[in-house]
C-alpha cells in the first residue's frame, strides 16, 4: 500500500479528480482550545461525582476499569439523576465545561460577553465586537488546526472547489462561528462594514433545518452553545453511554444517513479524528462494502476502494505506519501523515491543487 503525505506531490491533485469530496472532524481539531474527551470527562466527574477526584486518581480509574469515555459519562449522568437533577442540568454542566478555558480566556481581552453572544448567534451581532473578536482568535489560535482549517475552508471556496459539505463530531459550534468571522473580518475590510456580508457555509443542527444554498456543517453528534437559542441541539448530544448507542445502533438515524450518503457519493477527509471509533468505522465498513459491490457489479472486477483519507500525524516508526495503513485499508481509507499541525492549510491545498 501506497505511503502518502498530506504536502507531497503524490497528494498533489488527487482530490481535484474525480468525486467530489467532504470533510469529517473531531475534537482534535480543537486541540489547545477546548478540551479533549477525556479532560472533559474529568471535569464533568469532579461536577457531578467525586469533587475531589484529582487527574491522578481519574487516570488510575480509567487503566482500572478499561471502561470507555462515554461509559463514564453515563455514570455521571446517572448520579446526576440519581440526586433528582435533571438532564438540562446536566447539559449546562457538559456546557460549561467545553466553554470555560476559551471564555476565561476572552475575559482577559475583555470580550468575554461579546464571544458568548457571537458563539451563540453570529448573525446577532455587534458590529463593533467583529475585530476585538478576530484579532483574539487571531491572536490566541491562529495556529490551531481550527484557524488552518478554516481558512482552507474559504480559500477552496474562492478557488471554485470546496466540499460538499463537512460532518462535525464536535458538540462546540467554534468551526462554524470562526468562518462567520473571518467572513465578516473580509467584508469589514473591503468596504468598511458588514452589512453586505454574505456567507458561504451554513451550520446544520436539525433534520429539518435548511442549508439554505450554501456548504452544510452537519452537527452529527448534537450541539450546544451558551445561550440556548437556534444553534442548540441538546437533544441530540451524544456524550453518555446511552444516547451514543442510540445514533450509531440505528439503522435510520438522520446522522447515520447524512454519514453514509456522504460516504458513498463523496471522498471524505478524517481530521482531528483518531478513528478508533467503533461505530464510526462500523459506518465506513458498511459504506466501503456498497461501494466495492457496486463496482463487481457493473465491472465483473473485485477490489477495494480506496477513496477516503484520513490526515494524521507522522508515525514514530515504520511498523506504526504500517498498522495505520493495514487497519483502515478495508473501511476505504489511505493514511496521508502531516509533519505539523500548522501546516494543516497548506497540505489540503495541495490535495486540491
Amino acid at each position: 500500500m501506497k505511503y502518502f503525505e498530506l504536502e507531497h506531490e503524490n497528494c498533489k491533485g488527487i482530490y481535484k479528480r474525480g468525486k467530489p469530496y467532504t470533510i469529517s472532524i473531531g475534537a482534535g481539531v480543537c486541540f489547545g482550545i477546548m478540551p479533549d474527551w477525556k479532560e472533559l470527562t474529568h471535569e464533568v466527574l469532579v461536577k457531578t461525582v467525586d469533587n475531589t477526584l484529582s487527574k491522578t486518581d481519574f487516570e488510575n480509574i480509567l487503566n482500572n476499569l478499561g471502561w470507555s469515555l462515554d461509559s463514564l459519562l453515563q455514570a455521571a449522568l446517572n448520579r446526576q439523576i440519581e440526586n433528582k437533577g435533571s438532564i438540562d442540568e446536566f447539559n449546562e454542566i457538559m456546557q460549561n465545561a467545553l466553554y470555560d478555558s476559551i471564555l476565561t480566556n476572552a475575559e482577559t481581552y475583555g470580550i468575554k460577553e461579546d464571544l458568548k453572544k457571537f458563539i451563540s448567534d453570529p448573525f446577532r451581532r455587534d458590529n463593533q465586537a467583529i475585530i476585538p473578536l478576530y484579532d483574539f482568535f487571531k491572536k490566541e489560535y491562529g495556529n490551531s488546526s481550527l484557524f488552518k482549517i478554516s481558512e482552507f475552508l474559504l480559500e477552496a471556496k474562492k478557488m471554485g472547489f470546496p466540499p460538499k459539505a463537512i460532518l462535525t463530531f464536535n458538540a462546540d459550534v467554534l468551526l462554524h462561528s470562526l468562518l462567520t468571522l473571518m467572513e465578516l473580518k473580509e467584508m469589514n475590510d473591503t468596504v468598511g462594514n458588514t452589512n453586505a456580508a454574505d456567507f458561504s457555509y451554513k451550520a446544520v443542527h436539525h433534520v429539518i433545518e435548511s442549508d439554505g444554498h450554501k456548504i452544510p456543517i452537519y452537527h452529527i453528534h448534537g450541539s450546544i452553545v451558551p445561550y440556548i437559542g437556534k444553534r442548540d441541539a441538546r437533544e441530540n448530544l451524544v456524550f453518555p453511554e446511552n444516547s451514543y448507542h442510540n445514533v450509531t445502533g440505528s439503522t435510520h438515524s438522520w446522522q447515520q444517513s447524512i454519514f453514509q450518503y456522504y460516504a458513498q457519493r463523496t471522498r471524505m477527509v478524517f481530521i482531528g479524528l483518531s478513528m478508533s471509533d467503533p461505530n464510526i468505522r462500523r459506518w465506513l465498513s458498511h459504506a466501503n462494502s456498497v461501494l466495492n459491490q457496486d463496482i463487481i457489479n457493473m465491472t465483473g472486477e473485485r477490489k477495494n476502494t480506496t477513496n477516503h483519507i484520513w490526515v494524521t500525524p507522522k508515525s514514530l516508526s515504520n511498523a506504526e505506519r504500517e498498522l495505520k495503513k493495514l487497519g483502515l485499508y478495508h473501511l476505504g481509507i489511505k493514511v496521508a501523515e502531516i509533519d505539523n499541525w500548522t501546516r494543516l492549510k497548506n497540505g489540503m491545498l495541495n490535495l486540491i491543487s
